[in-house]
């Protein structure tokens, strides 16, 4: 705001304010520019408390932006990627993707914690659930072996049991054994349950 602009408004609040009043000058014209007076720093980083606000609601769940630019990162590529944030070691991992939004799980190796997410757009929403135990039993055997038999001959490799997926997806190639090491992602409904890297070996 120009000099004058803002001598103007001083002595229009001045000629506003009743006599005797000059003791209440701080409170009745700090407001001389309305788009400073909106402006905060955040955390002395300098960032403008609207932008601030706006990124607040345009994500649920989640605060930290190292987390957030590695959800969105995986989003894109769809591949695992890994992050540090202050003490804090970050691996994501791309899930699937259901009702039009990709999910994604974030492991916090640092504490052991597991969060689920869902990205629409890049609009990151944190789920409120908690990933069930990988099955066990013949069941579960069986839906592997699937999955991993897949991986060998095709590439990749996917079966499922009851609500939960399994995908395998070979990593190199065969040994003189014939084995070679093959990546397996079990998930429930969008939320990573396991992840397992084994030597298969062809039958």
């Amino acid at each position: 705001m120009r000099t004058t602009q803002v001598a103007g408004r001083l002595r229009s609040c001045l000629k506003a304010l009743p006599a005797g009043a000059l003791v209440l000058f701080a409170s009745a014209c700090t407001s001389l520019d309305p788009v400073h007076s909106e402006t905060h720093s955040i955390e002395g980083e300098g960032r403008d408390s609207r932008t601030s606000m706006d990124a607040g609601r345009a994500h649920q769940g989640v605060t930290d932006p190292s987390e957030v630019e590695l959800i969105l990162a995986i989003d894109r590529s769809r591949q695992p990627q890994s992050s540090h944030s202050g003490p804090n070691d970050l691996q994501g991992f791309f899930v699937g993707e259901r009702s039009g939004c990709s999910s994604i799980s974030v492991k916090n190796r640092t504490y052991g914690l597991m969060s689920h997410y869902d990205v629409c757009g890049d609009r990151i929403v944190r789920r409120q659930e908690i990933a069930p135990a990988r099955p066990s039993g013949p069941s579960d055997r069986s839906a592997t072996r699937s999955a991993l038999q897949g991986a060998l001959l095709y590439g990749t490799g996917e079966s499922r049991y009851q609500r939960y997926r399994y995908e395998a997806i070979r990593l190199g190639v065969s040994d003189s054994q014939g084995c070679m090491p093959v990546g397996l992602q079990i998930s429930f409904d969008g939320l990573l349950v396991d992840r397992q890297v084994d030597r298969v070996c062809m039958d």
